[in-house]
């Protein structure tokens, strides 16, 4: 720890006496780009913004800030944004604490031990604030030093009555827990003492003096403070909607906090201007001006799954935590139908998502999804898994009967679209839209035997109702009696609807509309074979393939995965193999966002 610690002492000796960021050097592990894929669940999507004092167009890049197993949450830079701060529960998943490093050094140095969330640096850098949830539920506002060493605790902080504990853990996830002043003398914080609700407090880092601003409704918290750069604005998030509250100089409210009613997402970070404030929403994050007259502006398109962002002083940098999962595509061979050759071996693999595969109709080719070089893509391989290229940006792709056509899903705003492409490439048609966007494996695509029509769920008039759409387009039809059906898909002979719901496996007549119950118990996927179905379910010791047989209506073990099973299986025209998408790891990296304004 040694190296670590002289190498945060040069930066932060240099940055006390240059006024622009501490230079540093860029180690080796830039070179390993397919470290990227680790940090990311869906590509990362920059968008052209106007920023610049000039009026010119900026175009922000983004790196990976941190590439480490686990989970790395809720980053906070340091004054000149040379370091940054943020929670992890180490390599091994339980070594929690807040952690430091220099941004473009590999290492880190491990400041706190213990349940620490939430941290934030202090505008003068000697200090970093953060949370201690501890053993019997409590929390304590506590400092320290950049380079470590002992502790400071503040404070005592209370959860709201209506909170638990492990509710308060879930929250802390990349929610801000203390922001600073800019004199670093005091913080603001989230607290329920002396009340039912949590509001929001001062409190004095030297005497833990603490002073009250707000007092939240009844159906309500105040959260997430935000102190402008002048230190004379609150912002702060109450049913998830910004407001702001005006301080005079000796940090007394002025009035009544004020609603923003553009500021709707989580998280807020002022620009340094002090004239608009940052909210993480949705895949991207928001502009909002302090004046509230204008529209908000995406600046820039994130990731879906952020877990807190910061923002440099400079508004130069952003960092902030994405969510990161890795599913690869496994093949199982088959000595004949249910009967497996032996255990199953990776098919498709990378060290990001690689899922939702199917063999085409005549079994030389698959179409999958993955977001291993960029953008989530629908791609296409050999039936080996060899010559693995990008089709179209999208998902879920599904092959026509014929082969001709593959239809996925396109995700655009708050809905999601269904196209179809030809295997070749070339232009996508659009088809219908589901009208609010659902996320796989609740989405869908499957055709119809005749390939004349498309089968999806879609949200109508807030409920989510199973359709049919003409493959060249239309008006989508909605199928009474599926309204909660999964995975509807057509037999061979076009005579039966088989789906998932009820926790079991349903077959619709298509000539009379009788009903039959063919696997009952949880199934979390199924595909359809010739002399019968595979289905995932589970078991004692997690998921289980089986297989039901049509002749008999018998079903058997076929083998124990050893890892989580995500979707439907997908069997070859011939019944030799079957492919399934494996959950592999998951966690939290942070990404480095350059040129944000």
């Amino acid at each position: 720890m040694a190296d670590v610690r002289f190498a945060l002492m040069e930066v932060q000796e240099e940055s006390k006496t240059r006024n622009k960021p501490a230079q540093y050097v860029k180690s080796d592990w830039l070179v390993a780009g397919a470290l990227l894929g680790l940090a990311l669940v869906v590509a990362i999507l920059p968008m052209l913004w106007r920023g610049s004092d000039n009026g010119g167009l900026l175009r922000p890049t983004d790196s990976p800030l941190t590439a480490l197993q686990g989970e790395e949450l809720s980053p906070t830079f340091s004054p000149d944004a040379t370091q940054v701060a943020f929670q992890w529960d180490g390599e091994d998943g339980k070594s929690d604490g807040i952690y430091v490093k220099v941004v473009g050094s590999e290492t880190t140095l491990r400041l706190s031990r213990g349940f620490d969330i939430g941290p934030a640096w202090s505008p003068d850098g000697r200090w970093i604030a953060f949370t201690r949830i501890t053993e019997g539920g409590h929390l304590e506002l506590r400092l320290i030093a950049p380079l470590g060493g002992a502790e400071r605790m503040i404070t005592e902080l209370h959860l709201p009555q209506h909170q638990t504990t492990s509710h308060s853990l879930d929250l802390a996830k990349g929610e801000k827990l203390a922001a600073w002043f800019p004199d670093s003398k005091s913080l603001v914080v989230s607290d329920a003492t002396g009340q039912t609700r949590a509001g929001l407090f001062m409190i004095s880092i030297a005497t833990g003096e603490r002073r009250k601003f707000t007092s939240p409704p009844e159906d309500s918290d105040d959260r997430e403070p935000a102190v402008s750069p002048n230190g004379q604005i609150l912002a702060f998030l109450r049913r998830k909607s910004l407001f702001v509250l005006r301080l005079n100089r000796e940090q007394m409210p002025l009035d009544e906090p004020r609603q923003l009613p553009l500021g709707q997402g989580v998280t807020p970070n002022w620009m340094p201007t002090g004239d608009a404030i940052v909210l993480q929403h949705g895949r991207g994050f928001l502009k909002v001006p302090l004046s509230g007259a204008q529209a908000e502006q995406s600046v820039y398109a994130g990731n879906t799954f952020n877990n807190g962002f910061t923002l440099s002083r400079n508004g130069n940098r952003l960092a902030y935590s994405s969510a990161r999962a890795d599913f690869n595509i496994c093949r199982l061979e088959l000595v004949r139908p249910g009967v497996p050759a032996g255990r199953p071996g990776l098919f498709l693999s990378s060290t990001r998502m690689d899922l939702a595969a199917r063999y085409s109709p005549d079994g030389t080719k698959i179409v999958f999804t993955s977001n291993r070089s960029g953008p989530g893509g629908v791609w296409i391989a050999n039936a080996d898994g060899s010559a693995a290229v990008p089709l179209v940006e999208g998902f879920l792709g599904a092959w026509s009967p014929d082969g001709k056509q593959i239809a996925f899903g396109r995700d655009a705003q708050s809905r999601t679209d269904l196209y179809t492409i030809s295997p070749s490439g070339g232009q996508a048609r659009f088809i219908a839209t589901t009208e609010k966007a659902l996320d796989y494996p609740a989405l869908w695509f499957n055709w119809s035997q005749d390939g004349k029509w498309i089968y999806f769920p879609a949200i109508r008039s807030g409920k989510k109702q199973t359709f049919k759409v003409a493959a060249h387009g239309g008006e989508p039809i909605p199928i009474p009696g599926l309204e909660d059906a999964q995975d509807v898909k057509e037999s061979a002979d076009g005579k039966f609807l088989f789906y998932r719901r009820d926790q079991g496996v349903w077959r619709k007549s298509i000539i009379d509309g009788s009903l039959t119950s063919l696997i009952r118990g949880p199934v979390y996927g199924f595909t359809l074979a010739a002399t019968g179905i595979y289905f995932v379910t589970s078991g004692s010791k997690g998921d289980v393939f089986e297989y039901y047989e049509f002749t008999t209506g018998r079903r058997k073990v076929m083998l124990q995965a050893e890892k989580g099973i995500m979707g439907e299986p997908s069997a070859d025209a011939n019944g030799r193999f079957l492919l399934f998408t494996q959950h592999e790891a998951e966690g939290a990296d942070l990404i480095l966002v350059e040129n944000f304004r």
